[in-house]
């Protein structure tokens, strides 16, 4: 495994490559903050590898682009996408969301072809690819920004780097 972090700021972002495959996108307010998530139990540098990646490279390189306020519409990164069914359906949805767009939890569900909007927002807590597989676009009907695994916060940031105030 090959890994790497970005940020700005309070906006910080750790890129986990695993045999040319995005493995995980670690979403937090400081670096260290994020090397603690990724270290998650494991000893993430006695098993990083040397060798540099080309996918870890672009992802980071999209990334840091992301985080000064270009816009970016990434790529079909591969991905490791280990996930239920209805979760991986969810995340390839959200992940066709524009750019600087907004979608519901319910317009989500119907787009998978469910009725269980509250499961689309569950799925959503287990997006391993943030930013990239754009969950912080999903908000409520009304127009609330519902739940984000990484924090409100951090759901408010995202949406204002790509221009929608919240």
């Amino acid at each position: 495994m090959t890994w790497d972090i970005v940020g700005k700021d309070n906006l910080w972002l750790g890129i986990m490559v695993c045999a040319e495959r995005l493995k995980q996108i670690v979403l937090g307010k400081d670096k260290e903050d994020v090397l603690c998530i990724m270290c998650g139990g494991e000893n993430i540098m006695r098993d990083r590898e040397i060798l540099p990646s080309l996918l870890l490279t672009a992802v980071k390189k999209d990334l840091a682009c992301y985080l000064r306020g270009e816009r970016v519409d990434f790529p079909a990164y591969p991905l490791e996408m280990n996930l239920p069914p209805f979760t991986r359906k969810v995340l390839i949805e959200v992940g066709k969301i524009p750019y600087g767009k907004l979608r519901s939890y319910k317009w989500v569900a119907q787009k998978v072809r469910s009725k269980a909007y509250r499961a689309v927002g569950q799925a959503l807590s287990k997006n391993p690819f943030p930013v990239i597989v754009p969950c912080h676009r999903v908000i409520r009907e009304d127009g609330g920004l519902g739940g984000f695994s990484a924090g409100i916060e951090l759901k408010k940031r995202l949406l204002e780097l790509e221009g929608i105030p919240r």
